[in-house]
């Protein structure tokens, strides 16, 4: 029999794998995300070129979604050669549909891995705190918002993540048994984060970090020489298993070094880090108050940022007051590296919500101990209500992640264009909007100009507007007639107008 633990943990993950599937078909027949179609492309490129060729993002995912498009390629063939491809098109038409069919398994792939970050975070509260710390770190990364927002791509950030969740949870096990394997696996799957996207490799800071964590716990208790050569040897080998673990994901980072190296364009890593820019220290504290308190806490759902900062005030009141807990040093070990991510990634005169992304695990464990600490002291005064305000404090991100996990379910505003043209049968010419190109293109309408071109307008025309951008229109002499409109609150997309001219 599984234990209660056990039960909410898979229950948890069947709610992560929900959040994370549905609406995972978003945008079809479009890719609307311009970064997926590079992720695709350079997997399918692998079949006839082993080398991606360009390094402005590692390789390990490429090569990982190039694996699971050959498997399924493979069962493919397998329905033909049982004459059952007819049947799989008349009931699942997408299977077969190779302009979309690789997306949708990069998408799912994502969703997966994302969903499965869930486990390590968990392992790791367990192991540093106790399970009820770690059936709320679970449920709390389950359902932050942005996680559950960009699972439903088929990118590399989401998968960073899930490597980078190993090596803290591997980390956490050096702080607790100090074991040679834990150094050569806590490595290994910092290169493979790396591997993934280059500053995953930031994780690798967790390995000295959990060591000197464990050094002073151990100091607390008896006298230990600092630094044994037992010591200096797990590290050093941490740091050629990450080495190994990065080439592993990307090995012509070593066969194609001179392309590798690279920082004129983006065949080449180091042209990442010119890209991404950096600013002064002044604006780096103005780009650090507007993450933590916009940024990063709109992202998280509020209340787990919340109780992470609340944390940090305590873990600080305490320092001060220097009162003893056994649990100091691990959550410094938590926030030391979390809090340096957040200044560091600050410091790119380009920053974005998915690159704080790997502060993620660390919020949901520190948010973890916290809940489970005030509960604890609440427990005595309030008794069963401390469930109610458990409730409360996890509805928000969830309610937030099934409203975002809902707006990808339903039709794009543009994919409802696309619908709408395909089945007006138009004869007259349609004037549109620029950023309109792919649909019109895509849709079967005769005649067709954006309102760039030097256009006349004729009686009977269709004009599409993105009302936010609607252009000055030249004299005409027309009545125009609104027909359809297209996007509300919940519809990804822009508004959309169509009239026509009377």
């Amino acid at each position: 029999m599984l234990k209660k633990a056990n039960k909410i943990l898979i229950g948890i993950i069947i709610l992560g794998l929900g959040l994370r599937l549905f609406g995972i078909k978003h945008g079809f027949p479009f890719i609307f995300h311009p970064d997926e179609p590079a992720v695709v492309r350079s997997a399918l490129g692998i079949r006839f070129y082993k080398n991606p060729g360009h390094f402005d993002w590692p390789h390990l995912y490429f090569y990982l979604n190039y694996f699971v498009y050959t498997g399924f390629a493979f069962f493919r063939n397998i329905l033909v050669s049982l004459n059952l491809k007819e049947v799989i098109v008349r009931i699942a038409p997408l299977f077969w549909n190779d302009e979309l069919i690789f997306y949708l398994i990069s998408r799912i792939i994502s969703a997966l891995l994302g969903t499965f970050t869930i486990i390590p975070v968990y392992l790791t509260a367990k192991n540093m705190f106790n399970k009820k710390t770690a059936v709320y770190s679970a449920l709390a990364f389950c359902i932050i918002p942005f996680h559950v927002w960009r699972s439903h791509y088929g990118l590399i950030d989401v998968p960073m993540v899930f490597f980078l969740s190993w090596v803290l949870y591997f980390s956490s096990l050096i702080i607790t048994k100090n074991k040679f394997k834990y150094y050569v696996f806590a490595g290994f799957f910092a290169g493979l984060a790396a591997s993934t996207k280059y500053h995953g490799g930031l994780g690798a800071i967790l390995i000295p970090l959990s060591y000197l964590t464990w050094y002073f716990t151990q100091c607390q208790k008896s006298k230990i020489k600092f630094l044994k050569f037992s010591d200096i040897r797990n590290i050093l080998v941490s740091g050629a298993s990450s080495v190994l673990g990065f080439l592993a994901g990307t090995p012509f980072a070593l066969f194609d070094f001179k392309t590798f190296r690279r920082t004129d364009s983006p065949a080449g890593a180091f042209w990442q880090f010119k890209n991404v820019g950096s600013v002064r220290f002044k604006i780096r504290l103005i780009q650090i108050f507007d993450a933590v308190f916009l940024k990063i806490s709109d992202d998280l759902g509020y209340f787990l940022l919340l109780l992470y900062l609340v944390g940090l005030g305590i873990l600080i009141f305490r320092l001060i007051k220097k009162a003893k807990s056994q649990d100091n040093l691990k959550l410094w070990f938590l926030y030391i590296p979390s809090l340096f991510f957040i200044y560091y990634i600050s410091g790119f005169e380009k920053t974005r919500s998915h690159y704080y992304m790997l502060i993620y695990p660390f919020v949901a464990v520190c948010f973890g101990y916290f809940l489970d600490y005030f509960v604890e002291i609440l427990r005595t005064k309030w008794h069963d209500n401390c469930l109610f305000l458990v409730i409360i404090i996890f509805s928000v991100p969830l309610l937030l992640s099934i409203r975002r996990s809902y707006i990808f379910y339903l039709t794009d505003s543009r994919v409802s264009l696309f619908k709408w043209l395909t089945g007006a049968n138009i004869d007259s010419k349609v004037l549109y909007d620029k950023s309109l190109d792919e649909i019109m293109k895509k849709a079967d309408v005769k005649e067709y100009a954006d309102f760039q071109d030097n256009y006349v307008i004729k009686k009977s025309d269709f004009l599409i507007f993105i009302p936010e951008s609607m252009p000055i229109l030249p004299d005409h002499g027309y009545q125009l007639e609104k027909v359809e409109k297209f996007g509300s609150k919940l519809n990804r997309g822009p508004n959309i107008e169509i009239y026509q001219a009377q």
